[in-house]
């Protein structure tokens, strides 16, 4: 494994960035590294934004949703920027980006 691919420096359990064949195995770690800094909730979409944009409830959801967008931006190579550079201020969006690029809802794709 080359450097450039090395997430450890990061100190998160993630032991590649995203590349084009490693999603299934990349969105587990990133899942676990996002729960371990909190963040999951919000990227998961489990956690909805506060209807009312100026409390500090919405502020602190928007500030965890963009450490989310952060860490999955770093941790994903440069190939793969293009893909998600749209989303980049939202880790709820490019998550979702993400999954509906990489991960196939049909049979075919678990065999």
């Amino acid at each position: 494994m080359s450097s450039n691919t090395n997430a450890s420096n990061l100190s998160l359990p993630i032991s590649a960035k995203l590349g084009e064949y490693n999603y299934n195995a990349w969105k587990y770690e990133m899942q676990a590294a996002l729960m371990q800094k909190g963040l999951w909730l919000v990227i998961s979409g489990e956690e909805e934004a506060p209807t009312d944009k100026t409390s500090d409830e919405y502020r602190d959801w928007c500030h965890q949703d963009m450490q989310g967008a952060g860490l999955i931006y770093n941790l994903v190579e440069p190939i793969i920027h293009p893909l998600i550079c749209d989303d980049i201020s939202s880790g709820l969006s490019m998550w979702d980006t993400l999954k509906s690029h990489y991960q196939q809802d049909n049979a075919a794709s678990r065999f």
